[in-house]
């Protein structure tokens, strides 16, 4: 029974590649086919435009009388009448290709089509093919061991990946604030250089709009504690290394500071949060080295398990396998 199903997973093999590859040329012929339908059109518009201008000087009018007296009229409509032969030529070649394509498609497809669902069928095969080599005594065990790990580092995967969203949304919102603290010091600038209410007005609405950026960030950066959590990784951004940064709010509610103070705040805010962004990024791009990691070992461990479970590959279909690719 094993053998029975081993072969047939080898076979589905050839036939997955060989959908690929029709799959492949079905995409190239459509996309060769979409090409000649569009040069069809603009051929077919040319010739359009050809026979209009021949009907317009078959036409009587006083500027196709003129034509007439200076004898060009014959010589423009043998000119026109050549041209659009040459092109009547060249659109019926691209309709007679374009007929051949749809041969060519059509068969492809049934092709395609033929060959129904064999990734599906493999999965299938593949588990009840796993199933019985969990009871055999020669590799069931080394089968189990396998798959657990496999099971295990697609866990730590999620984990890390989820980590990964959650510092790079973190990342994402610092820079904002970072933006929007670049706009209020510009404006702050200008106040000070005589601005007037609006230059005033316009720093506290970016100071105003930092500090509400600021809780959204104490949330994202919690978030970020809590998947760091579930990975125990060790990669902790404690809620202390972003205090200094999130108490400036309060600082700039007070309204009797003077303009030359809040400038100088809003310079200590943007260098707190910078080194808070710049913690950020630190842990991501590690936790970004860990996935790879990770991911490079669970490769290997899923093709020491298939390669158990399919056993060595048939000469036949080795041979059937490089001619698919």
């Amino acid at each position: 029974m094993i053998d029975k199903l081993r072969k047939e997973l080898w076979e589905l093999r050839v036939q997955i590649c060989r959908r690929a590859s029709i799959s492949k040329e079905l995409e190239e012929n459509h996309r060769i086919e979409s090409a000649i339908w569009r040069e069809e059109y603009q051929v077919r518009t040319k010739l359009n435009q050809l026979n209009g201008r021949m009907a317009e000087l078959q036409k009587r009018s006083i500027r196709n009388m003129y034509y007439s007296m200076i004898g060009q009229k014959e010589e423009m409509l043998h000119e026109l009448e050549e041209e659009a032969r040459l092109v009547e030529v060249e659109l019926r070649d691209l309709q007679r290709t374009l007929e051949e394509c749809g041969v060519k498609l059509k068969s492809l497809e049934a092709t395609y089509q033929g060959f129904g669902d064999p990734k599906r069928r493999f999965r299938d095969t593949y588990e009840k093919l796993k199933n019985l080599l969990y009871e055999d005594p020669l590799c069931g065990a080394e089968v189990v061991r396998l798959e657990k790990a496999v099971n295990e580092l697609d866990k730590q995967l999620r984990e890390i990946g989820q980590a990964v969203s959650a510092g790079g949304l973190a990342m994402q919102e610092a820079r904002s604030i970072l933006g929007t603290l670049r706009s209020a010091r510009g404006y702050g600038a200008l106040d000070m250089a005589g601005g007037g209410v609006v230059a005033g007005a316009a720093k506290h609405k970016k100071l105003n709009d930092a500090r509400k950026q600021s809780e959204e960030l104490r949330s994202r950066i919690a978030r970020f504690n809590s998947e760091l959590t579930d990975v125990n990784i060790g990669l902790h951004l404690g809620q202390d290394n972003v205090g200094d940064f999130l108490r400036f709010a309060d600082f700039f509610l007070d309204g009797l500071l003077a303009d030359w103070a809040v400038q100088t705040r809003i310079g200590e805010s943007q260098a707190e949060l910078s080194r808070v962004e710049g913690s950020l990024h630190s842990m991501v791009n590690r936790l970004q080295d860990m996935y790879r990691t990770l991911e490079h070992e669970r490769q290997k461990l899923k093709d020491q398990l298939s390669g158990m479970i399919l056993g060595p590959e048939p000469e036949v279909h080795r041979a059937e396998s490089s001619t698919a690719e």
